[in-house]
């Protein structure tokens, strides 16, 4: 028999059941309506297939559009989430393409789009690579992307985040605020190149003397009796904290 005869048609939740003499089927209102499909019609089985095709690449594609609804994505990304919906690779690069040409995807915008987030939210260029791999951008396009924040570009931003986190360091010690700014600039991807000649370069408000008298009570209030062994790792302490052993000193003979 090349042809199958319509048994039934039932509605679902979002598909529709089709039964045949032969086969049972789920297909979309938009295949029911665009192929007639009603009980009593028969239907080519050649004709079926590419019905079933059809369905399925609409499907996929569906879901794609869905995946990409979350947010933005690269091709590759696309790509490896189609296969992974047990999509051939044919299809999944014809699907690809359609997706393209309605500008859901696109990976120079995608690249522009983190280049300007990465800057705006203050992080440095290995944070933008770090990034752009994640959304499995190929190679060349990551390479590019990472040129475009240039020396000129980390500078400016690098300043802008100075000015905004320096206040809340005042109260460290100098040696601390420097080695403080040095690990949140590290963290944010900056170069160390960037972060060393501006951490040298920028003025420090030293604030820290109330602090210091505040850890030396503490320290000072858990024992007794001061020996020379105790001042000794008391001092050590303190300027392991990064504050100045002159101050230390000057502070620890007043308590005396």
């Amino acid at each position: 028999m090349t042809k199958e005869l319509v048994l039934s048609v039932r509605k679902l939740k979002t598909k529709y059941r089709v039964e045949t003499t032969e086969n049972k089927y789920s297909f979309s209102e938009e295949t029911i309506i665009k192929y007639s499909i009603f009980k009593g019609k028969e239907l080519e089985k050649d004709e079926l297939a590419l019905i079933e095709a059809e369905e399925n690449k609409n499907s996929l594609m569906n879901k794609a559009i869905n995946y990409l609804s979350y947010q933005a994505r690269s091709v590759n990304e696309v790509r490896k989430y189609l296969i992974d919906k047990e999509c051939s690779l044919e299809l999944a690069e014809v699907i690809i393409e359609n997706i393209q040409n309605l500008g859901y995807l696109d990976d120079e915008a995608l690249v522009n789009s983190l280049l300007d987030y990465v800057m705006r939210t203050r992080k440095g260029p290995r944070v933008l690579e770090e990034k752009l791999k994640q959304k499995m951008l190929d190679e060349d396009l990551i390479s590019s992307t990472v040129r475009k924040y240039d020396y000129m570009k980390e500078e400016m931003v690098i300043e802008e985040l100075l000015d905004n986190i320096l206040p809340r360091y005042r109260n460290y010690p100098l040696k601390k605020q420097k080695l403080l700014l040095y690990q949140k600039l590290l963290r944010d991807g900056f170069s160390t190149e960037i972060i060393t000649s501006n951490i040298n370069s920028i003025e420090y408000i030293d604030e820290s003397d109330e602090e210091l008298e505040k850890e030396l009570t503490k320290q000072i209030n858990k024992y007794e009796v001061i020996d020379y062994k105790i001042r000794s790792q008391i001092i050590s302490k303190l300027m392991n904290k990064g504050y100045e052993y002159s101050k230390i000193i000057e502070l620890l003979n007043n308590f005396e």
